[in-house]
């Protein structure tokens, strides 16, 4: 039989089995239990927090044979078919490749038929910012009055790609990035299960790593198992991920605050000689020097990036020098990591950040804070005022000067002003006018 990834075997099956969602999962079993089902729902939130899970729960729990039931049983015909993947009336539809309006016109005209074993027809469109606009236009009426026996439950990371007009048609429930300490627990139960041997260290640092999201943090575990036979350390998991040891951090974090420049360099050519990444040493040097700089600021912070050192460290290290150097190493370290990404060589990136905080660090006054400053075109109202020219006060018209010298005089008759209320001319009169008109005449049949 073919092994089943790990993150497949521990797929919650109920609500029950929900990490870091309760906000979800209470709301959903209340729903359930008094009736009131929603036609259409949206998950948001990062990836790998279970919104694809809980839309599969959702769907065992509609159809259960012992249902609507909030606590599936996981045993009968219809839950079967859902945990392998065959329920005829569960349809789950990758957007990303199915996403124009041709697949959207099937998927309504299958809507107006009936469940053919199950009591709900369950839509599942994962990834559903990826649908075009002419899909979504052809999705608002189907999803705005769907059928009673149809329920929609579209899943997406990025909620802001979506229609409003499809936000409004369904109950949005966002999912958070799991907590730390309820990651690494939930690893150690997984470990513990599956007969993995794993540092408490060793799960910490994959809970870190994974940024919340279970899905990575348990395919991290899975991978990590087969490393070794002695079990899952710390120090394997970070060779798996191309992370720089803590040592070479506080080494190099020292050198800095010595400003013992050749120290650092060498610090950095032996990373680099076991092959490591000069981006990522950047990053986790910010990483470290983002810890002190909190640390320093609120020592009894429940943070996972104080979480990820040891407090007396932390102690220590706070103290070598004050918190706006502290500021200034994070974005000095910060910034030259985003500039190593685009860099033809990013070890010279690295060299350049390591050299600059070592000679610089401690240049300016501890309570000079360095931000970063954003650069913006002059607002200029006028061309004097951006040529830096001093401009003409304003002056209100009652109070400007009228020249009261004579006009010079127009050798061209002016033209004659009709008034509106006698309708004759203010200047000459309707004979002169006639006269005028008849000498123009004479004039253009001479010519």
């Amino acid at each position: 039989m073919a092994y089943k990834a790990l993150y497949r075997q521990w797929r919650p099956q109920d609500f029950e089995g929900l990490i870091g969602q309760e906000h979800v999962s209470v709301t959903l079993k209340n729903a359930i239990l008094s009736g009131r089902i929603s036609h259409a729902y949206l998950f948001t939130g990062p990836r790998g927090t279970g919104k694809t899970s809980t839309a599969k729960v959702l769907a065992k729990a509609l159809n259960c044979e012992t249902g609507p039931t909030a606590t599936p049983c996981n045993h009968c015909r219809s839950c079967d078919l859902v945990n392998d993947g065959t329920a005829m009336d569960v349809y789950e539809i990758d957007a990303a490749s199915n996403r124009g309006i041709d697949e959207i016109r099937d998927l309504r005209e299958n809507v107006k038929f009936s469940p053919a074993q199950s009591r709900y027809k369950i839509y599942i469109i994962d990834e559903v910012h990826m649908l075009t606009n002419e899909a979504f236009n052809a999705l608002l009426k189907t999803l705005e009055e769907p059928p009673a026996h149809v329920v929609f439950v579209l899943a997406t990371t990025e909620p802001h790609r979506i229609p409003a007009t499809i936000l409004s048609r369904c109950q949005r429930y966002d999912f958070r990035r799991v907590g730390l300490r309820d990651l690494t627990d939930h690893l150690a139960h997984i470990a513990r299960e599956s007969g993995i041997a794993a540092t408490q260290e060793a799960l910490r640092l994959i809970a870190l790593q994974s940024d919340g999201g279970v899905r990575d943090a348990v395919s991290i575990l899975d991978q990590c198992s087969v490393l070794g036979n002695d079990g899952v350390t710390e120090t394997e998991v970070r060779e798996l991920l191309g992370l720089v040891g803590k040592e070479a951090v506080y080494a190099l974090f020292g050198a800095v605050a010595e400003q013992d420049g050749a120290k650092a360099l060498a610090v950095l050519e032996e990373q680099m000689v076991l092959g490591k990444d000069a981006r990522q040493l950047l990053i986790e040097l910010a990483g470290y020097c983002r810890s002190l700089m909190l640390f320093r600021a609120a020592p009894n912070l429940d943070s996972p990036v104080l979480a990820a050192f040891s407090q007396e460290r932390l102690a220590a290290d706070s103290g070598r020098l004050e918190h706006p150097q502290l500021v200034r190493l994070v974005e000095l370290f910060y910034e030259s990591a985003n500039d190593a990404r685009w860099s033809i060589d990013p070890r010279i990136t690295a060299e350049m950040a390591l050299l600059t905080a070592c000679t610089r660090v401690k240049d300016a006054p501890a309570s000079q804070v360095i931000t970063p400053t954003f650069q913006t075109a002059p607002k200029a109202e006028s061309k004097a005022e951006f040529r830096n020219e001093p401009k003409e006060p304003f002056k209100p018209v009652a109070s400007r000067v009228v020249s009261t010298a004579i006009p010079v005089q127009n050798t061209q008759p002016a033209p004659a002003v009709i008034s509106g209320d006698s309708g004759t001319a203010s200047s000459l009169s309707d004979q002169d006018l006639d006269r005028a008109m008849e000498e123009m005449l004479k004039r253009v049949e001479q010519a």
